[in-house]
């Protein structure tokens, strides 16, 4: 049995970052993969790495970067770039190929926290329909609007504060106006007018997720991981020895559960013993 926990490649995010002389948020929504995180995902070491272990059970985060990182590393199927607007109406019918991994579980609880614009998320319902079932598992996906806003998040122990993300009006209102393009009467109906992204990101600020919630969240996806490794139940077919399970998150989150700041497209082992603190 073995755990590898895996960054992302390079995201549209990442990218902005390195240009200019001083850090702001460059107030990018569910950044995707630029053509170098693909090259990283499908052609890199990581890709070479997954092709040697083989594994048999994945598990995604629901921001993008990570999905198609998981898509294109495990070779499910070539995800087509979420289209301006965050709806996949024109996007193509991806092409699915034989792989050892027969779904992708994917999951809010390994989403990054709330910290920056990139990490408000795509409804699910447009992530169902770029990255498909039954490939897709979203079986644990319970909402349509996902991503921490407060006191009506899924993983929510206490409030949470603000942040100043830098840039103007006019950028935050441009780059929010993607996002915003989907948010359908149903979703206002079942979660609220306030709850769509130009509500989540305001007057170039965002609700950020205190630690505590986080760390909760860490503490349920420990727990995930642990219950895939070990439980009979799942995946009866392999036995819980010969389980390789990899899953596709993001920096901040990745080194509270493994300890370890992983480059884009760079993996960490983590052991059963890690997992059953993790879990405490």
């Amino acid at each position: 049995m073995s755990v590898y926990v895996i960054r992302h490649g390079e995201s549209e995010y990442n990218q902005a970052q390195t240009v200019g002389g001083h850090w702001s948020d460059p107030l990018i929504i569910d950044p995707k993969l630029t053509a170098h995180g693909v090259a990283q995902a499908s052609s890199g070491k990581l890709h070479e790495f997954l092709q040697v272990l083989r594994p048999t059970i994945a598990v995604s985060s629901p921001l993008t970067r990570a999905l198609q990182t998981a898509a294109y590393s495990l070779q499910l199927h070539t995800p087509p770039p979420l289209p301006t607007g965050r709806s996949a109406d024109a996007a193509a019918e991806p092409t699915v190929t034989r792989n050892a991994v027969s779904r992708v579980i994917v999951t809010t609880l390994c989403a990054e926290p709330m910290y920056h614009s990139c990490n408000v998320g795509t409804l699910t319902s447009t992530l169902r329909r770029v990255f498909e079932p039954p490939v897709f598992d979203y079986g644990y996906m319970t909402k349509e609007l996902w991503w921490y806003r407060g006191e009506l998040a899924d993983h929510c122990t206490c409030g949470g504060g603000i942040v100043d993300c830098g840039g103007d009006a006019a950028s935050m209102a441009s780059s929010t106006a993607a996002a915003t393009t989907t948010t359908s009467s149903n979703t206002s109906t079942t979660d609220g007018a306030a709850c769509s992204p130009i509500g989540l990101v305001f007057a170039r600020r965002l609700l950020i997720e205190p630690d505590e919630d986080t760390d909760f969240r860490v503490r349920q996806f420990a727990q995930l991981l642990f219950h895939l490794a070990t439980s009979p139940e799942i995946l009866p077919e392999v036995l819980p020895q010969d389980r390789k399970i990899v899953a596709f998150a993001h920096q901040d989150f990745l080194h509270k559960v493994c300890g370890i700041w992983l480059p884009n497209c760079g993996w960490a082992q983590v052991s059963l013993e890690r997992l059953r603190d993790l879990c405490a």
